[in-house]
């Protein structure tokens, strides 16, 4: 170090305050501050400063002479590289004399606010970018020069597309740099307070940007990862306002070309962006990109699914537009996301907005299923309809007859899977079932396999109430006619939504259960009877769904046919509805037979000691005799012909199902054209009165036996209700009504005429057709608003003896 000693001497002599003008001060001291700078920026520069950081008793007072001279040369307004090298050798202090000397002078160099940079020029940035096109790389000096000449010349005209190729080199050599140089060029590019858009060309450059950024951050590089992130809030705080379709295209793209930003910089990303814009944007900003995304055609748009369908739930969820609301649920029987009372409709959407939003849930559904084959495709499907279904409604609340157009349209649009669109109509249904209603072919809704899987329904908290109902039996009349309604409305559920109840159907069967080791007295009084009537009549109504192979309804079936075969040996019945029971049943089982004829023969084939009991005890029922002879078909096939038997694929002898031809299918009517033909004539417009009032009178009889029989009046029925004659209108609709309580799906054929009853000028035609007010009302519910709004018109404005069936009609729909 004796040139230390030597080089610490001369500087000491070298004082400028000792010369007359700064132009003789010798050159050593700044060809000495360049040759220490040059070294601590090469490769050794880390060894060099850990020596001279070790060396307190030479490097100490030789920093003080230096010291001592850059504040000289401070006041005399001029300025070295003093600055950069206490800055180089500030990145290795560890501790000790040294670094507690280069700490305090440059606390005290920032007091005096006089730290001087050397002069930088815009000559910076074009030397920067020949060095990184002549393919050497740049020191952290030169990108500091870089920057600041931006920042100095930001209103010269500089070429930014000459900047690119500096950013590239930032980000492929992990500079710490890349943050700093972005928010330079976006005070270059944009104002303080932009208020309206950017050229053209400036949000050109911008998207090339972005896909530059886009490029590195997609692949194994990380540099300048979240950059893009700081990059979008600070060159516009409303994310869309500054080139709005722009900035829309760059956040909810579909990845083409250079278009999108989820794509390359993974979901979460894509999400934190979206949430900024949700944030920060002001609702006009949001309302004006709904507006923008929910304009699209599938033939034209680029934009991604899943970010679009993202943004529409964030809308939903904004803090501010619930900030001061009542949270509190209502109260109800419904109980879910979707029946959430306290949300209303948030967003408004049109009927053209709802179809592009499904048109999103659709494509979304359609590039997810591309990814899974098989059972897992569907599985994955379901789950994904599930949430988006639910965000569909939540669009929806409250107007979704809005939703009616949107399936009409869906139908008739070829371009979609029909099967994809038939998962998402199911997945719809359970949440909408008077979705059923608009479309024409409502047995493609029965899906009973997905149904049964279905995490929810909108009928469940619903039905589960009125089977609890149904269930707890009681004594006396006025359970009998509270329950009355109740029944109506199961079996209009079971035959117009069955994959709804057969959710059900363990539950049902399981209520059953426990009954019959009750006494005669007991089983009646408590009106345990009624309860199985009603509850076949209510598996009779599900038919033939309820026969389906699927092992979760084939199981609940045969549990329930347990409960029926148990009730009918037991001694708690009479035998005059034993035999009423066991007929239904054996007819019921014929049905099973005929639909599903290896599930019924694998059960009924371990029942068939209890038929043959039944059939010593009912003799007379030709139905059971053909049951029990179809179930020993196949034992004694495979007996006669059991090669025959061995040549059926995947079958085993014991189970062999028959042949069709010797299945006999129940009747479903036993009436004839020639038998029907002469009452139809007596009852026709010409007739007298007395002699419509007999057939009348004769098919009141007849229905209470074979109700069927009134399926070949209706017509006739319906003309019936406006008769100038009190007593046929009443017959009328008491029949409709009986005919109706077996076969619900038939509102359709008589609602017209109901409807012209309660509409009409005499009040006479008005009240008949109010006495049947609060049956038709069940029977025929998807028509029930209409009804009901003609019924209180009729009360209020002209006839309030009217107001007593509203009411009666009112009471009935209460479950309470």
């Amino acid at each position: 170090f004796t040139p230390v000693s030597i080089c610490r001497t001369r500087l000491t002599k070298d004082n400028p305050s000792l010369w007359p003008s700064p132009l003789m001060v010798p050159l050593m001291f700044f060809y000495g501050m360049e040759i220490v700078q040059n070294i601590l920026e090469s490769k050794d520069g880390t060894s060099f400063s850990s020596v001279f950081m070790n060396s307190p008793r030479f490097a100490h007072p030789l920093l003080r002479i230096l010291i001592s001279r850059e504040t000289i040369l401070e006041k005399q307004g001029d300025n070295s590289s003093f600055l950069h090298v206490i800055d180089l050798l500030s990145r290795h202090s560890k501790g000790g004399p040294v670094a507690s000397l280069i700490t305090k002078y440059n606390l005290e160099s920032r007091s005096r606010h006089r730290r001087v940079v050397n002069e930088v020029t815009s000559d910076a940035i074009r030397n920067g970018v020949k060095r990184v096109e002549s393919g050497s790389s740049l020191s952290d000096k030169e990108i500091k020069d870089i920057i600041t000449a931006l920042k100095k010349y930001k209103n010269e005209n500089i070429r930014l597309r000459e900047l690119i190729p500096v950013l590239s080199w930032l980000l492929s050599s992990r500079s710490h740099f890349v943050d700093e140089f972005l928010r330079s060029l976006i005070t270059l590019l944009i104002p303080s307070n932009p208020n309206t858009s950017l050229p053209s060309d400036t949000c050109q450059f911008i998207q090339d940007l972005i896909g530059l950024l886009q490029n590195h951050l997609g692949g194994k590089s990380r540099a300048g990862n979240g950059a893009i992130l700081d990059w979008l809030p600070i060159l516009d705080p409303a994310i869309v306002n500054i080139c709005p379709l722009k900035q829309r295209e760059l956040l909810f793209g579909d990845g083409g070309g250079n278009m999108g930003i989820s794509q390359g910089t993974g979901v979460s990303q894509g999400l934190l962006l979206l949430v900024l814009l949700i944030h920060s944007g002001s609702w006009g900003h949001l309302q004006d990109t709904l507006d923008w995304l929910l304009s699209q055609t599938k033939e034209s748009t680029r934009v991604d699914a899943t970010a679009a369908l993202g943004f529409v739930e964030s809308c939903l969820n904004i803090p501010q537009l619930w900030q001061g609301r009542d949270t509190k649920s209502a109260r109800g029987i419904e109980t879910s996301f979707y029946t959430d009372h306290t949300e209303g409709d948030i967003l408004s959407l049109s009927t053209e907005q709802l179809c592009c939003l499904v048109m999103y849930i659709l494509m979304e559904a359609e590039r997810e299923a591309g990814k899974y084959d098989g059972d897992k495709s569907r599985v994955e499907m379901d789950e994904l309809f599930e949430s988006r279904v639910s965000l569909l409604l939540r669009c929806s609340k409250g107007n979704e007859q809005n939703l009616r157009p949107v399936i009409e349209l869906l139908q008739s649009d070829k371009s979609w899977s029909k099967d994809l669109l038939q998962q998402f109509l199911i997945k719809l249904y359970l949440y909408l079932p008077e979705l059923s209603s608009w479309i024409t072919d409502t047995d493609s809704l029965v899906d009973l396999k997905s149904t049964a899987k279905a995490k929810y329904s909108k009928f469940d908290g619903f039905f589960h109430r009125m089977i609890s109902i149904l269930s707890d039996c009681q004594s006396g009349k006025t359970w009998e006619d509270r329950i009355d309604g109740v029944v109506l409305l199961c079996k209009k559920m079971a035959a117009c939504h069955p994959a709804h109840i057969l959710r059900y159907l363990p539950v049902i069967a399981s209520l059953t259960r426990g009954r019959t080791h009750l006494t005669s007295k007991e089983f009646y009084n408590q009106n345990h009877f009624l309860f199985f009537t009603h509850i076949l009549g209510l598996l009779d109504c599900l038919r033939p769904y309820i026969f389906d192979s699927i092992k979760f309804i084939q199981d609940g079936l045969n549990d329930a046919l347990d409960s029926f075969l148990d009730l009918v040996q037991s001694q708690c019945i009479k035998q005059k509805e034993r035999t009423g029971v066991v007929a239904k049943l054996v007819e019921f089982l014929q049905h099973y037979l005929t639909h599903n004829p290896t599930g019924a023969l694998s059960y009924l084939q371990t029942k068939v000691e209890v038929l043959e009991d039944l059939l010593f005890d009912h003799s007379e029922l030709s139905s059971l005799k053909s049951l029990l002879a179809v179930l020993s078909v196949p034992r004694t096939l495979n007996r006669v012909d059991s090669e025959t038997s061995a040549n059926t694929v995947g079958s085993s002898p014991d189970k062999a199902a028959p042949s069709p031809s010797l299945m006999m299918a129940p009747v479903t009517t036993p009436w004839t054209p020639s038998q029907i033909e002469p009452f139809l004539q007596r009852i026709g417009p010409s007739q007298p009165v007395s002699e419509v009032l007999k057939v009348l009178n004769d098919l009141d009889e007849t229905s209470k036996r074979r109700v069927d029989i009134l399926q070949f009046f209706l017509h006739d029925l319906v003309r019936l209700t406006k008769h100038v004659n009190e007593a046929c209108r009443d017959n009328a609709h008491v029949l409709i009504a009986r005919h109706l309580r077996h076969n619900p799906r038939d509102s359709k054929l008589i609602i017209d005429g109901y409807l012209e009853c309660l509409c009409s000028s005499d009040p006479e035609i008005v009240m008949s057709a109010a006495k049947v007010l609060s049956e038709i009302s069940i029977l025929a519910a998807e028509y029930c608003d209409d009804l009901l709004e003609k019924a209180f018109a009729a009360a209020t404005k002209r006839l309030g003896k009217v107001g007593s069936h509203v009411t009666k009609t009112f009471q009935m729909f209460n479950l309470e």
